[in-house]
């Protein structure tokens, strides 16, 4: 995978659409499916790009569970509610 990716991250800015020119401290990162570990699934990412995108990953699956409890009548509401029908 390095060799395929030329031993560079293949981050691109979404300005410019260049690559990032970063050659150390290269990780491996999952691009779909974490438990595909296919060369065509991974990429090659420097340590900076791979813990931006990791980290807007988890805000992204900690504001999907938020809004997924929000939607969700809590434990109480849902007491509240066989209580009133049940009058």
């Amino acid at each position: 995978m390095l060799r395929r990716d030329e031993f560079q991250c293949t981050w691109l800015r979404e300005d410019t659409e260049q690559r990032c020119a970063e050659r150390k401290r290269l990780e491996v990162d999952h691009a779909g499916d974490r438990d595909d570990h296919a060369l065509a699934n991974l990429r090659t990412l420097c340590h900076y790009h791979h813990a931006k995108l990791t980290h807007a990953q988890s805000v992204n699956a900690r504001t999907f569970a938020v809004k997924q409890r929000e939607a969700e009548p809590s434990a109480y509401a849902q007491r509240l509610a066989r209580r009133l029908s049940e009058r």
